[in-house]
């Protein structure tokens, strides 16, 4: 069985009601989501439902467009984020890593003393800021794949007519 998921939060319960017995009488069970969780999870119930839970392209596309605008407002945020970092460290990221005076000056049994002394306090301090790193490529990487499929269905839907 394929579950097809879509993204919508309600205003009240009866908009949210009106949305599932919309699905249902295209053929679709509703197999979990609330008012207020976001992802809707559909289960096709009959022959009737078809392969996809959009009765048209304008809606299929809609879905691309609002995982598109997450991506950015979520790159929006980590952005953010690492410029609040940036600035208390003054733009010098190196604030943010080994702090122990005279470290690299240091030679022997004094220096790998220090060094692993020190090395998981900047681990726990640049963790952070490489997970959000990250984070920002993988949401780049899905809004970008997201605005091309939003296209391609645009395109295919003018294709049409």
């Amino acid at each position: 069985m394929n579950y097809k998921i879509d993204y919508r939060i309600f205003k009240d319960k009866k908009e949210f009601d009106n949305y599932i017995a919309l699905f249902e009488d295209a053929g679709w069970k509703h197999v979990y989501g609330t008012k207020n969780s976001g992802n809707q999870y559909f289960l096709p119930m009959n022959e009737k439902a078809g392969t996809d839970i959009f009765s048209d392209r304008v809606s299929a596309a809609a879905r691309y467009k609002t995982l598109y605008r997450i991506c950015l407002a979520n790159i929006a945020c980590f952005i953010f984020y690492l410029c609040i970092i940036l600035f208390s460290v003054g733009g010098d990221l190196s604030k943010l890593a080994f702090l122990t005076p005279g470290l690299w000056e240091r030679t022997g049994r004094a220096f790998w003393s220090a060094f692993f002394f020190e090395l998981p306090f900047v681990l726990l301090r640049m963790t952070p800021l490489v997970f959000f790193m990250t984070v920002i490529v993988f949401y780049g990487y899905w809004g970008s794949k997201a605005k091309k499929n939003y296209e391609a269905v645009m395109n295919e839907d003018t294709d049409k007519e």
